[in-house]
């Protein structure tokens, strides 16, 4: 099988996510950094940019896709040492802000659900 049509999750990955959704601090995220990185953050990135790169040309021209497309885990929560419990990317209008304007996003949790929309 070749390694584009593996999944690119595995139990792996749910864990880890699962491991933050019950211990949403910094500490915990430093504990399964390496982990992490390969399990989750790795496959994430290559699926959105898979993605990405599908999308037409218009869509493409007008969003950001190359720079600050993805989350940190550890939050900046002004020294509580917090941590989101999920991964995601997000491709913005050039030239904006990723957390001011519309995103067409991807996120991945620990829930495994299928999509859903979250308000505004």
């Amino acid at each position: 099988m070749s390694e584009e049509s593996e999944a690119p999750f595995t139990r792996k990955s749910f864990s880890l996510l699962q491991i933050l959704a019950d211990d949403p601090t910094a500490d915990t995220c430093r504990s399964i950094q390496n982990e992490f990185e390969q399990h989750v953050k790795q496959p994430f990135q290559r699926l959105f940019r898979q993605a990405a790169d599908q999308l037409p040309d218009a869509v493409r021209t007008a969003m950001e896709h190359e720079r600050n497309l993805f989350s940190r885990i550890p939050k900046n929560d002004f020294g509580k040492g917090g941590a989101h419990p999920y991964y995601w990317g997000a491709l913005y209008p050039k030239g904006g802000k990723r957390t001011d304007d519309p995103q067409l996003s991807l996120w991945i949790d620990s829930e495994r659900r299928r999509a859903r929309t979250i308000p505004a």
